[in-house]
């Protein structure tokens, strides 16, 4: 279980943890935070993309990840998975 940055245990042994000074072409983990997703979501959406090695340069994938993370979004996919399972063993 990683601790966030500042704490002690990640002064002792974070940078290892993170793969941070071992050789690694990048680092191994990213850190996320609930408050900055919601200020700018496309902004860390972005930061998650380039963390995973996705090409979003035209926009269209920052922009799709965005409109389908919201909650009226997430919430609609929700009901529709709701009742599928009742099509799949008719």
């Amino acid at each position: 279980l990683l601790q966030a940055p500042g704490s002690s245990w990640w002064r002792e042994n974070g940078s290892d943890a993170v793969g941070v000074g071992d050789g690694a072409e990048r680092p191994m983990v990213l850190w996320l935070h609930l408050e900055a997703l919601l200020r700018e979501p496309g902004r860390e959406a972005a930061r998650l993309a380039a963390f995973l090695g996705l090409d979003a340069s035209d926009g269209r994938l920052i922009d799709g990840v965005v409109s389908d993370a919201t909650f009226g979004a997430l919430r609609e996919a929700e009901l529709q998975a709701l009742g599928g399972w009742r099509e799949d063993f008719a």
